[in-house]
């Protein structure tokens, strides 16, 4: 989920640098905040583009802005395991090394107690099932590939003018 978080945020970086090459920063536009990228993008999108190619782009850049806060919610949530199954006797802990003490603290267990903390709250809520969570990385992904297809497309339009909608700003004359 992380890593698909990671190229929705490369994705929408790359399409704010193909808005507007000459005066945006590749490297700066790559590494923004996710909500600073879509910002850009937008306020682009209604100085460069019109039509049907603008209102995609806004249309994009507002889903991701709406994914990234479901995965910001889970990956800034806590988990905590609840029951006997989060309990252990003190004999099994008495005489573990630090590594050892480590490694049970981090131990999966499978179990129907783990509840979330979720990181807006203090309130002890149900645990995201597998299937949640990897609706949340597929729907990531998903945005990150329609963003790819509308960079090209921008970038066709700015460059050859298929599609339309690139509104092109000269700059003055030298010495105008």
């Amino acid at each position: 989920m992380t890593i698909a978080g990671s190229r929705l945020d490369v994705e929408v970086g790359q399409l704010w640098w193909h808005m507007d090459p000459d005066t945006v920063d590749a490297e700066r536009a790559r590494g923004e905040f996710g909500i600073k990228q879509s910002r850009a993008v937008r306020g682009l999108a209604a100085a460069r583009l019109l039509g049907d190619l603008q209102t995609r782009v806004i249309h994009v850049a507002d889903d991701a802005d709406a994914v990234r806060r479901r995965r910001n919610d889970v990956v800034h949530q806590d988990w905590v395991l609840r029951g006997r199954e989060g309990m252990r006797p003190v004999a099994e802990i008495v005489g573990l090394d630090e590594r050892e003490l480590e490694e049970w603290r981090r131990e999966p267990i499978p179990s129907q107690g783990w509840l979330r903390l979720p990181s807006r709250s203090l309130e002890l809520g149900v645990a995201q099932t597998l299937d949640e969570l990897r609706d949340v990385e597929r729907h990531l992904a998903a945005v990150a590939a329609r963003v790819v297809n509308l960079t090209f497309e921008v970038a066709s339009a700015r460059e050859t003018g298929c599609p339309a909608g690139y509104v092109r700003h000269e700059a003055p004359p030298s010495g105008a």
